[in-house]
Protein backbone atom coordinates (compact mmCIF):
# COMPACT_ATOMS: atom_id res chain seq x y z
CA UNK A 1 0.00 0.00 0.00
CA UNK A 2 1.38 3.17 -0.86
CA UNK A 3 2.36 5.32 2.18
CA UNK A 4 0.99 8.81 2.79
CA UNK A 5 4.13 10.35 2.49
CA UNK A 6 4.13 9.28 -1.07
CA UNK A 7 0.41 10.40 -2.10
CA UNK A 8 1.03 13.56 -1.00
CA UNK A 9 5.36 14.04 -2.86
CA UNK A 10 6.65 14.48 0.26
CA UNK A 11 9.05 10.96 -0.03
CA UNK A 12 10.64 10.15 -2.71
CA UNK A 13 8.75 7.07 -4.11
CA UNK A 14 11.26 4.14 -4.65
CA UNK A 15 12.97 3.09 -7.77
CA UNK A 16 12.87 -0.27 -9.62
CA UNK A 17 15.59 -2.54 -8.30
CA UNK A 18 17.04 -4.20 -10.75
CA UNK A 19 20.79 -5.07 -9.66
CA UNK A 20 20.33 -3.60 -6.30
CA UNK A 21 18.31 -4.88 -2.97
CA UNK A 22 17.91 -2.04 -0.54
CA UNK A 23 17.86 -2.68 3.76
CA UNK A 24 13.78 -2.68 3.84
CA UNK A 25 14.20 -5.69 0.70
CA UNK A 26 16.50 -7.64 2.75
CA UNK A 27 15.03 -7.47 5.99
CA UNK A 28 11.74 -8.04 4.64
CA UNK A 29 13.34 -11.50 2.81
CA UNK A 30 15.66 -12.01 6.11
CA UNK A 31 12.20 -12.07 7.65
CA UNK A 32 10.44 -14.75 5.25
CA UNK A 33 13.22 -16.77 5.93
CA UNK A 34 12.46 -16.56 9.69
CA UNK A 35 8.97 -16.28 9.98
CA UNK A 36 7.82 -18.50 7.05
CA UNK A 37 10.28 -21.11 6.31
CA UNK A 38 12.13 -21.53 9.73
CA UNK A 39 8.98 -21.11 12.27
CA UNK A 40 7.12 -24.07 9.96
CA UNK A 41 9.51 -26.47 10.59
CA UNK A 42 8.79 -25.96 14.15
CA UNK A 43 6.43 -28.61 15.21
CA UNK A 44 5.92 -29.82 11.53
CA UNK A 45 5.86 -33.77 12.21
CA UNK A 46 5.38 -34.22 9.20
CA UNK A 47 8.26 -33.08 7.70
CA UNK A 48 10.49 -36.05 7.82
CA UNK A 49 14.01 -35.65 9.36
CA UNK A 50 14.45 -32.04 7.48
CA UNK A 51 13.32 -29.84 10.89
CA UNK A 52 15.14 -26.54 11.72
CA UNK A 53 18.39 -27.90 13.19
CA UNK A 54 18.50 -29.79 9.98
CA UNK A 55 17.72 -26.63 7.38
CA UNK A 56 20.76 -24.89 9.21
CA UNK A 57 23.13 -27.89 9.00
CA UNK A 58 22.25 -27.80 5.03
CA UNK A 59 23.08 -24.09 4.46
CA UNK A 60 26.05 -24.43 6.21
CA UNK A 61 27.50 -27.17 4.38
CA UNK A 62 26.03 -26.61 1.44
CA UNK A 63 25.71 -23.05 0.69
CA UNK A 64 28.03 -21.59 2.78
CA UNK A 65 30.55 -24.59 1.77
CA UNK A 66 31.72 -24.41 6.04
CA UNK A 67 33.42 -27.19 7.40
CA UNK A 68 31.48 -29.24 9.56
CA UNK A 69 34.45 -29.04 11.99
CA UNK A 70 33.55 -24.80 12.08
CA UNK A 71 29.96 -25.47 13.18
CA UNK A 72 29.09 -24.02 16.65
CA UNK A 73 30.01 -26.59 19.29
CA UNK A 74 27.34 -26.16 22.21
CA UNK A 75 23.58 -26.63 22.94
CA UNK A 76 21.37 -26.55 20.55
CA UNK A 77 19.24 -23.05 21.39
CA UNK A 78 22.59 -21.65 21.65
CA UNK A 79 24.52 -23.22 18.31
CA UNK A 80 21.11 -21.91 16.57
CA UNK A 81 21.32 -18.67 17.68
CA UNK A 82 25.01 -18.82 17.10
CA UNK A 83 24.54 -19.57 13.08
CA UNK A 84 21.48 -17.91 12.43
CA UNK A 85 23.57 -14.44 13.55
CA UNK A 86 26.25 -15.36 11.12
CA UNK A 87 24.39 -15.99 8.76
CA UNK A 88 22.16 -12.72 9.36
CA UNK A 89 25.24 -10.83 9.30
CA UNK A 90 26.02 -12.25 5.92
CA UNK A 91 23.03 -11.64 4.53
CA UNK A 92 23.35 -7.84 5.49
CA UNK A 93 26.22 -6.93 3.53
CA UNK A 94 26.09 -9.92 0.64
CA UNK A 95 25.89 -8.96 -3.00
CA UNK A 96 22.35 -8.21 -4.40
CA UNK A 97 22.80 -11.62 -6.50
CA UNK A 98 24.14 -13.64 -3.35
CA UNK A 99 20.90 -12.90 -1.27
CA UNK A 100 19.08 -14.17 -4.39
CA UNK A 101 20.98 -17.42 -4.29
CA UNK A 102 20.54 -17.80 -0.93
CA UNK A 103 16.49 -17.68 -0.99
CA UNK A 104 16.55 -19.74 -4.30
CA UNK A 105 18.94 -22.57 -2.49
CA UNK A 106 15.66 -22.47 -0.01
CA UNK A 107 13.25 -22.46 -2.23
CA UNK A 108 14.56 -25.61 -3.85
CA UNK A 109 15.28 -27.84 -0.39
CA UNK A 110 13.09 -30.75 -1.87
CA UNK A 111 10.92 -32.57 0.62
CA UNK A 112 7.62 -34.65 0.83
CA UNK A 113 6.13 -31.39 3.01
CA UNK A 114 8.18 -28.58 2.24
CA UNK A 115 6.41 -25.21 2.54
CA UNK A 116 8.07 -24.22 -0.80
CA UNK A 117 4.41 -22.47 -2.27
CA UNK A 118 4.23 -20.58 1.13
CA UNK A 119 8.01 -19.01 1.27
CA UNK A 120 7.70 -18.44 -2.39
CA UNK A 121 4.59 -16.41 -2.13
CA UNK A 122 5.99 -14.44 0.79
CA UNK A 123 8.91 -13.60 -0.47
CA UNK A 124 7.04 -12.55 -3.79
CA UNK A 125 4.91 -10.19 -1.69
CA UNK A 126 8.45 -8.49 -0.93
CA UNK A 127 9.36 -8.19 -3.88
CA UNK A 128 6.46 -6.90 -5.23
CA UNK A 129 6.32 -4.35 -2.64
CA UNK A 130 9.70 -3.00 -2.80
CA UNK A 131 9.69 -3.26 -6.84
CA UNK A 132 12.27 -5.63 -7.24
CA UNK A 133 13.12 -6.69 -11.05
CA UNK A 134 12.79 -10.44 -10.16
CA UNK A 135 9.57 -12.96 -9.51
CA UNK A 136 9.74 -16.13 -8.12
CA UNK A 137 8.26 -18.64 -10.55
CA UNK A 138 8.81 -22.79 -9.93
CA UNK A 139 11.14 -22.33 -7.85
CA UNK A 140 13.50 -19.94 -10.06
CA UNK A 141 14.14 -16.49 -9.16
CA UNK A 142 12.95 -15.08 -12.60
CA UNK A 143 12.67 -11.33 -14.37
CA UNK A 144 9.94 -9.75 -13.55
CA UNK A 145 6.47 -10.12 -15.41
CA UNK A 146 2.76 -9.33 -14.89
CA UNK A 147 0.63 -11.36 -12.98
CA UNK A 148 -0.55 -12.53 -15.98
CA UNK A 149 2.46 -13.62 -17.67
CA UNK A 150 3.50 -15.06 -14.37
CA UNK A 151 0.16 -17.23 -14.39
CA UNK A 152 0.90 -18.09 -18.08
CA UNK A 153 4.51 -19.41 -17.11
CA UNK A 154 3.26 -21.31 -14.10
CA UNK A 155 0.17 -22.88 -15.74
CA UNK A 156 1.72 -24.33 -18.37
CA UNK A 157 4.77 -25.95 -16.62
CA UNK A 158 1.35 -27.49 -14.55
CA UNK A 159 -0.62 -28.39 -17.15
CA UNK A 160 2.38 -30.24 -18.55
CA UNK A 161 3.77 -32.50 -16.40
CA UNK A 162 2.39 -35.36 -18.22
CA UNK A 163 4.42 -35.26 -21.38
CA UNK A 164 8.29 -35.19 -20.06
CA UNK A 165 9.22 -33.55 -23.39
CA UNK A 166 7.02 -30.29 -22.91
CA UNK A 167 7.88 -29.70 -19.46
CA UNK A 168 11.24 -30.32 -19.92
CA UNK A 169 11.72 -27.63 -22.74
CA UNK A 170 9.66 -25.14 -20.45
CA UNK A 171 11.68 -25.30 -17.50
CA UNK A 172 14.89 -25.04 -19.44
CA UNK A 173 13.85 -22.32 -21.30
CA UNK A 174 12.59 -20.85 -17.47
CA UNK A 175 16.40 -21.57 -15.77
CA UNK A 176 18.08 -20.46 -18.77
CA UNK A 177 16.79 -17.20 -18.99
CA UNK A 178 16.56 -16.75 -15.01
CA UNK A 179 20.79 -17.19 -14.63
CA UNK A 180 21.29 -13.93 -13.27
CA UNK A 181 24.84 -14.36 -13.11
CA UNK A 182 25.32 -15.56 -16.55
CA UNK A 183 21.84 -15.59 -18.75
CA UNK A 184 21.04 -17.78 -22.06
CA UNK A 185 18.73 -16.11 -23.76
CA UNK A 186 19.10 -17.32 -27.08
CA UNK A 187 18.96 -20.99 -25.96
CA UNK A 188 15.75 -20.22 -23.89
CA UNK A 189 14.00 -18.89 -27.05
CA UNK A 190 15.26 -22.07 -28.78
CA UNK A 191 13.46 -23.93 -25.83
CA UNK A 192 10.61 -22.17 -25.62
CA UNK A 193 9.73 -22.80 -29.25
CA UNK A 194 10.52 -26.54 -28.76
CA UNK A 195 7.90 -27.06 -25.92
CA UNK A 196 4.96 -26.36 -28.78
CA UNK A 197 6.84 -28.35 -31.26
CA UNK A 198 6.89 -30.55 -28.85
CA UNK A 199 2.98 -30.46 -27.84
CA UNK A 200 2.22 -30.26 -31.59
CA UNK A 201 3.80 -33.80 -32.35
CA UNK A 202 1.94 -34.96 -29.69
CA UNK A 203 -1.33 -33.69 -30.89
CA UNK A 204 -0.97 -34.54 -34.56
CA UNK A 205 0.89 -38.34 -33.92
CA UNK A 206 4.10 -37.57 -35.76
CA UNK A 207 7.10 -37.09 -34.13
CA UNK A 208 9.53 -36.75 -36.84
CA UNK A 209 7.41 -33.54 -37.99
CA UNK A 210 8.36 -29.97 -37.40
CA UNK A 211 6.71 -27.34 -35.68
CA UNK A 212 5.42 -25.79 -39.27
CA UNK A 213 4.12 -28.80 -40.77
CA UNK A 214 2.34 -29.97 -37.40
CA UNK A 215 0.40 -26.95 -37.12
CA UNK A 216 -0.55 -27.24 -40.93
CA UNK A 217 -1.77 -30.80 -39.94
CA UNK A 218 -3.31 -29.05 -36.71
CA UNK A 219 -4.86 -26.62 -38.75
CA UNK A 220 -6.45 -28.78 -41.54
CA UNK A 221 -7.72 -31.63 -39.20
CA UNK A 222 -8.19 -30.01 -35.70
CA UNK A 223 -9.62 -26.58 -36.35
CA UNK A 224 -6.90 -24.65 -35.45
CA UNK A 225 -7.75 -21.19 -36.77
CA UNK A 226 -5.47 -19.73 -39.45
CA UNK A 227 -4.53 -17.03 -37.66
CA UNK A 228 -3.10 -18.28 -35.09
CA UNK A 229 -1.32 -20.69 -37.37
CA UNK A 230 -0.18 -18.20 -38.87
CA UNK A 231 1.23 -16.40 -35.71
CA UNK A 232 3.22 -19.18 -34.62
CA UNK A 233 4.42 -20.31 -37.81
CA UNK A 234 6.10 -16.61 -38.10
CA UNK A 235 7.60 -17.26 -34.59
CA UNK A 236 8.85 -20.19 -35.59
CA UNK A 237 10.22 -18.44 -38.68
CA UNK A 238 11.58 -16.24 -36.46
CA UNK A 239 13.84 -18.79 -34.44
CA UNK A 240 14.58 -20.53 -37.46
CA UNK A 241 16.26 -16.82 -39.68
CA UNK A 242 17.53 -14.86 -36.15
CA UNK A 243 21.22 -16.25 -36.64
CA UNK A 244 22.45 -18.38 -34.23
CA UNK A 245 18.99 -19.35 -32.26
CA UNK A 246 18.63 -22.43 -33.66
CA UNK A 247 20.88 -22.84 -35.99
CA UNK A 248 25.21 -22.32 -35.80
CA UNK A 249 25.93 -18.73 -34.58
CA UNK A 250 27.45 -16.66 -37.68
CA UNK A 251 29.91 -13.48 -37.84
CA UNK A 252 26.95 -10.92 -38.10
CA UNK A 253 24.52 -12.29 -35.37
CA UNK A 254 22.36 -10.21 -33.89
CA UNK A 255 22.43 -9.89 -29.89
CA UNK A 256 18.98 -11.42 -28.41
CA UNK A 257 18.09 -9.68 -25.02
CA UNK A 258 16.25 -10.10 -22.60
CA UNK A 259 12.93 -8.72 -23.77
CA UNK A 260 12.59 -11.16 -26.69
CA UNK A 261 13.58 -14.51 -24.29
CA UNK A 262 10.63 -13.20 -21.88
CA UNK A 263 8.33 -12.45 -24.52
CA UNK A 264 8.99 -15.91 -26.48
CA UNK A 265 8.34 -17.94 -22.84
CA UNK A 266 5.44 -16.24 -22.01
CA UNK A 267 3.86 -16.45 -25.37
CA UNK A 268 4.92 -20.23 -26.14
CA UNK A 269 3.34 -21.18 -22.51
CA UNK A 270 -0.41 -18.79 -23.08
CA UNK A 271 -0.21 -20.89 -26.84
CA UNK A 272 0.77 -24.40 -25.04
CA UNK A 273 -2.13 -23.28 -22.15
CA UNK A 274 -4.48 -22.99 -25.44
CA UNK A 275 -3.50 -26.12 -27.26
CA UNK A 276 -4.03 -28.16 -23.54
CA UNK A 277 -7.36 -26.73 -23.42
CA UNK A 278 -8.71 -26.98 -26.48
CA UNK A 279 -7.23 -30.28 -27.50
CA UNK A 280 -7.51 -31.92 -24.34
CA UNK A 281 -10.32 -31.16 -22.74
CA UNK A 282 -12.65 -33.65 -23.78
CA UNK A 283 -14.52 -31.04 -26.36
CA UNK A 284 -12.10 -31.37 -28.69
CA UNK A 285 -10.46 -34.98 -29.17
CA UNK A 286 -6.82 -35.64 -31.18
CA UNK A 287 -7.35 -38.57 -33.38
Amino acid sequence: MEKFSERLGISAKKEFQLESLDVATRNGLWNCFREDLLESLNGNSNFDEILLYHVLIVLWKDFFSYKVDDYPNTDRDLRQHATLEEFSDWFTTADWYEVYDFIEFLLNLRGSDHPNIEFADACNKILKKNLCGYHIIDGLITPIMSGQEVEAIETALEETDEWKSVNTHLKTALVLLSDRKNPDYRNSIKESISAVESLSTIITGNKSTTLGAALAEIEKTHSLHGALKTAFSALYGYTSDEGGIRHKLTEDTNEVNVEEAKFMLITCSAFINFLKAKYFSGSDTCS
